[in-house]
């Protein structure tokens, strides 16, 4: 409820807010953030509820915050200059508000995004592969290394996808004994659209 009212806020003026009219401005946004949700329901089928009303109230918020920078700069027939002219004579204060709110949006776009998302903790052993998502990771084999200033540990895993090999990684941990500390490197890879990281 809350994240419905913040572009709200932002519009409505202290104490003599037009609400009706604000209502009217934020529409479109409304509109734009329901089909974003709708068509993510339509496309996950059975997939995370809430992470497609997330999505729907960020475009929601990101176009209501922006919405109000248009009001007050958008006059029919202006030209592109007279425009930039009244969007760099606004005050300070409505640029701040307005990138707040997005920010705020934003924010909730990223949290929406992260439950598209496949993570697994298992115990793997050589040779038994794991799902992770659409794709099999299987464990090939575990050594050491020696690097300029550290030694570590390696595994080496394959990432098939219906079969296909479509990347293969190399997570380490690193140990520099100057420094008597240690450290995990991540593998990370790109597969297709969707990114890789193992530890």
């Amino acid at each position: 409820m809350l994240c419905f009212v913040v572009p709200f806020g932002q519009s409505l003026a202290w104490k003599r807010g037009d609400l009706v009219g604000v209502a009217q401005r934020l529409s479109v946004a409304l509109a734009a953030g329901l089909c974003v949700c709708v068509a993510l329901f339509a496309m996950l089928r059975g997939g995370p509820v809430l992470a497609p009303i997330a999505a729907g109230l960020a475009i929601y918020i990101i176009l209501g915050s922006l919405s109000e920078i248009f009001a007050r700069v958008w006059r029919r027939g202006a030209s592109f200059g007279l425009l930039l002219s009244r969007a760099r004579g606004l005050p300070l204060s409505a640029w701040g508000s307005a990138l707040a709110h997005i920010g705020v949006g934003l924010t909730l776009m990223g949290l929406a995004a992260t439950a598209f998302g496949a993570e697994t903790i298992a115990t793997m052993r050589v040779g038994e592969p794991q799902s992770v998502g659409p794709y099999e990771v299987t464990f090939q084999t575990l050594g050491s290394r020696a690097g300029p200033n550290y030694s570590e540990v390696v595994a080496k895993a394959e990432i098939r996808s219906g079969g296909t090999l479509v990347a293969t990684v190399e997570p380490a941990k690193r140990f520099f004994p100057a420094r008597q500390s240690s450290t995990t490197q991540a593998a990370l890879r790109r597969c297709g659209s969707a990114s890789s990281i193992f530890r």
